[in-house]
């Protein structure tokens, strides 16, 4: 019997897009692929500085694209600023409002879909209510929410204002909150008060979460040097649950980093 193993994998179609796909895609064919594969092979710093310019907006661009003075720790646009909240919707807001932005599929089946001025809002909303929480540039915040369009909001509000965030997968218990909290220094926690699973709201779900949540915070009590928790907990209403709604939609202008 033989040892070697032979493979039955020929497949050699090629199944073209269309015409109406090709014409709103980014890269318009194999032509203008094979293009900027050669404009990569002549010049890669050149052409990724080219395209950083023409799709990214920089509060400070860049005047170096590679660093590599101290290799392997390389450095990419170094002395560039940008804001991600910025670039991911202000954006949009002259040209494409009303284009979603994101179409969200629940656990039930249900489908959301948010256009990018509605996601702005929502963003500005969360925004304002971490400042007043005291959140302020460099302050790491930890997002501890089940899936949901919440969750973006609540990455976009970090960046806006210059916050760090950490994403903790909703369904791990306090003491694994508790040990995030402690690891990344964090000042505030983000949450919902349940979540749907397997098309059904389980009450032992929400109060699990709830009950994970203050436990882990009432454990990094330390973390302040006062008598209150380091982190503090922002309930949020979304599909799937209640809770305290958050602040107002007041624009919040994206964050210089530094």
């Amino acid at each position: 019997m033989s040892s070697t193993i032979e493979s039955v994998l020929q497949e050699k179609r090629v199944f073209p897009p269309s015409p109406q796909f090709v014409k709103q895609a980014n890269i318009s064919g194999m032509d203008a692929y094979r293009r900027l594969v050669a404009e990569f092979e002549r010049d890669f710093e050149g052409t990724w500085g080219r395209l950083a310019r023409e799709n990214l907006l920089w509060h400070k661009p860049f005047t170096k694209v590679l660093d590599e003075s101290n290799a392997p720790f390389y450095k990419w646009f170094y002395d560039g600023e940008l804001n991600a909240s910025y670039n991911c919707l202000d954006r949009h807001l002259k040209t494409q409002p009303d284009k979603v932005a994101i179409i969200f599929e629940a656990d039930d089946g249900s489908v959301t879909k948010i256009t990018y001025q509605q996601l702005y809002k929502e963003v500005c909303k969360l925004a304002n209510a971490l400042k007043a929480h005291g959140v302020k540039k460099g302050d790491r915040v930890l997002i501890y929410m089940p899936m949901s369009i919440q969750v973006v909001t609540a990455m976009q509000a970090c960046a806006r204002i210059g916050a760090t965030h950490s994403v903790v997968f909703g369904g791990f218990s306090a003491k694994s909150l508790q040990e995030r909290i402690i690891d990344a220094g964090a000042t505030e926690v983000i949450t919902a008060d349940g979540q749907f699973r397997a098309a059904r709201r389980s009450r032992s779900s929400r109060w699990w979460t709830r009950r994970s949540r203050w436990a882990g915070a009432r454990r990094c009590a330390t973390l302040s040097s006062t008598s209150a928790p380091a982190a503090r907990c922002r309930c949020r209403r979304r599909a799937t649950s209640g809770g305290t709604t958050w602040s107002r939609a007041s624009p919040i202008p994206a964050s210089r980093p530094g």
